[in-house]
């Protein structure tokens, strides 16, 4: 039998050692990175919901509506001839110039590949700005661009949809403050409410849309946690008043009115009596509350977080080996 070398190190505790040494080294690196992963991971977030956001509009709503006052700026502008007019016109004698370019009733039109004839101030303006000759073979395609350089320039679309947009709300608001609107609505969200798929949408956004816009303030005296739904676990709650008299009388001591809220809308929840000796007060604000149930939990307000774990606690070490000897 072999006799362990007694001077020998234990591997078991230098490796332990050696690990904690690594640990300890890039334990800074780590928390360096973290804190910079929690100071740009908000914003971050931010700008790419935002973008998400604006590229949903831009698609589903800006653009389908360029797109129809492009149609309708066309139906109004366009002066488009034919090539059986111009061949007409010239066997009458109305006709100067080239083929190219002729005269027509005082303007002077620029023949396209297709045949068609498109006044030459328009096909002059598409080519100054840099449009492919190659792309103006028809007449159309050169009045798109036209309307798209001249009316419809990202800047003047953008004012104009803001305009028509508000406008929109301004009459649908006022549409809504008349009988016959209230009238109208309710029976579109009957019907909306009735889709499978589409009720659950709409009931969600309709919670979102309430409580970013109308807003509906709660009246609360303080907050207070309450054992909610059963004993052991707690609930925040808004006091909203006093308990009915009956119930008070029932449990001969005070009672309050309390509103347990939920997560993430905290407009919505439970009303309930509670006797007050079974609640406690919370140190905290309104403002507080409603962001810790909106987050659902995750922020905590300071003067009640638990903090950290303490520090320089002593790590568990793996005991050296026993040696024994034959």
């Amino acid at each position: 039998m072999k006799t362990p070398d007694l001077y020998a190190p234990d591997r078991r505790s230098w490796t332990h050692k050696s690990g904690g040494k690594v640990s300890q080294l890039f334990s800074p690196i780590r928390s360096a990175i973290l804190r910079g992963l929690t100071v740009i991971l908000p914003p971050l977030v931010t700008i790419v919901v935002v973008i998400w956001i604006v590229q949903l509009i831009t698609f589903y709503v800006f653009e389908p509506m360029r797109g129809l006052a492009r149609e309708l700026v066309l139906w109004a502008i366009q002066d488009i001839k034919s090539e059986e007019l111009f061949q007409e016109a010239k066997q009458a004698g109305t006709v100067l110039g080239t083929t190219t370019n002729p005269m027509f009733n005082g303007v002077i039109y620029q023949r396209l590949p297709d045949g068609d004839y498109v006044p030459k101030v328009v096909y002059d303006r598409v080519v100054q700005a840099k449009i492919p000759k190659n792309l103006l073979s028809s007449a159309r395609t050169v009045y798109q661009y036209y309307v798209d350089i001249v009316y419809l320039q990202p800047w003047k679309t953008a004012v104009a949809f803001v305009c028509l947009f508000l406008l929109l709300l301004y009459f649908i608001g006022k549409l809504m403050a008349a009988e016959m609107g209230r009238i109208m609505y309710r029976q579109l969200e009957a019907v909306l409410v009735r889709v499978p798929l589409v009720r659950t949408v709409y009931s969600a956004a309709k919670q979102v849309s309430d409580f970013l816009i109308a807003r509906p303030k709660i009246t609360a005296s303080r907050v207070i946690a309450v054992e909610w739904p059963r004993k052991g676990s707690w609930a925040l709650g808004f006091v909203t008043s006093e308990g009915m008299r009956d119930i008070r009388d029932a449990a001969n001591e005070p009672i309050l009115t309390v509103l347990i809220a939920t997560s993430p809308m905290p407009m919505t929840g439970f009303t309930v009596q509670v006797r007050k000796s079974e609640t406690v007060d919370l140190g905290l604000t309104l403002e507080e509350a409603l962001q810790f149930i909106l987050s659902c939990g995750v922020v905590v307000p300071r003067n009640q977080a638990l903090g950290s774990p303490e520090a320089g606690a002593p790590e568990a070490r793996i005991p050296a080996t026993a040696m024994h000897e034959d």
